[in-house]
């Protein structure tokens, strides 16, 4: 992995040298000696693995992310070394790691025990980075960074919201470079055109209304409900679109209001015991694009109980299939088969 990074940071140092050629040397494991990398035969168009542009692009985002307490304000401090780092945890703590790189230095850092045994706490940015940044600070400090490599990206208007490719729905678009290889990208995909009616609070179409109404065209970004539900409580600006006006949504809509948390794809679940050997119970959690919203559950036809805000259920199946089956307030509904392990 630390030969990944440093690989990472030689296509970027590289693509001036070379005048945007790639040598076949750039993507390697650690060598103890320098090998050559001036013969011209070794050089080439394409990129091995990632270009260029973006591999500067990757650094440029590990560059931001927040380092360690001891690490704090750091850009503040004229003796603090600029790095593209990134942090590991392994499932049961049982190691952890940490990666930093910049234009002179690759430094990988692993923590654990030697027999594989879990510790609590051990988690990357704990243990692993702050030994990295320590280390980082006694070699010798350096002021320049990596060079853009701006013969391999390309500047585009970008959606400021979905950082997708702009459409002409997007109200708020930023000029981005983007790796060349990117620009074939879709084009927002997330902005959608909805029509509303004089006060903003319902939708409606041209086929549902009286002819003397208005209808308003907005664009409105408007997120799956799994996704939503992960953006909102960091976004409070985000909002749902508005409901459709009674009797006036088209009948041919497929649009889901409603989406798994869990489980999303699995189809078998094994129920753990607790610490005396009793069954403990299955989470199945949903999210809905409008709250607060009622919610009716039922498990194999038999109708359990009514969530109103917070959509999830504690249940604990006997072995076999199973289909549980979530119907909201306007008839749309979620279904998901399963089966419980032993």
């Amino acid at each position: 992995m630390t030969a990944w990074y440093a690989s990472l940071a030689r296509t970027v140092i590289d693509a001036s040298r070379w005048q945007g050629q790639y040598h076949r040397n750039n993507w390697r494991r650690p060598h103890y000696l320098p090998l050559s990398t001036s013969h011209p035969d070794s050089l080439r168009k394409a990129p091995l693995h990632v270009s260029a542009g973006a591999a500067w692009k990757t650094l440029q985002a590990l560059e931001q992310l927040q380092r360690p307490s001891s690490e704090g304000d750091w850009q503040n401090f004229t003796s603090s070394q600029r790095m593209a780092w990134k942090t590991g945890t392994s499932f049961g703590f049982r190691d952890a790691w940490s990666i930093g790189v910049d234009p002179n230095y690759t430094i990988g850092i692993w923590v654990g025990n030697a027999d594989g045994e879990g510790r609590p706490g051990l988690v990357g940015v704990r243990a692993a980075a702050p030994l990295l940044f320590a280390i980082r600070r006694l070699l010798p400090n350096s002021n320049h960074w990596f060079t853009k490599p701006a013969g391999d990206l390309n500047v585009v208007q970008t959606c400021k919201q979905s950082g997708q490719l702009a459409s002409d729905r997007c109200p708020d678009q930023l000029q981005t470079a983007i790796p060349l290889t990117t620009t074939r990208s879709k084009k927002c995909t997330f902005h959608q055109q909805l029509f509303l009616n004089a006060a903003g609070d319902q939708r409606i179409h041209q086929g549902c209304i009286s002819p003397t109404e208005d209808v308003f065209p907005s664009s409105w970004f408007q997120l799956p409900p799994l996704q939503a539900h992960y953006y909102q409580p960091t976004h409070p600006e985000y909002l749902a679109p508005p409901p459709w006006r009674e009797g006036c949504a088209p009948a041919s809509s497929s649009h889901q209001p409603m989406q798994w948390i869990y489980p999303v794809r699995a189809e078998r679940i094994t129920i753990p015991k607790t610490w005396d050997g009793q069954r403990s119970a299955v989470i199945f959690a949903l999210t809905h694009q409008r709250s607060p919203v009622a919610i009716h559950w039922h498990l194999d036809g038999e109708f359990i109980t009514t969530t109103f805000d917070r959509h999830t259920l504690e249940l604990q199946p006997e072995p076999g299939q199973h289909a549980l089956l979530a119907i909201d307030a306007e008839g749309n509904r979620l279904s998901k088969s399963f089966e419980i392990v032993e």
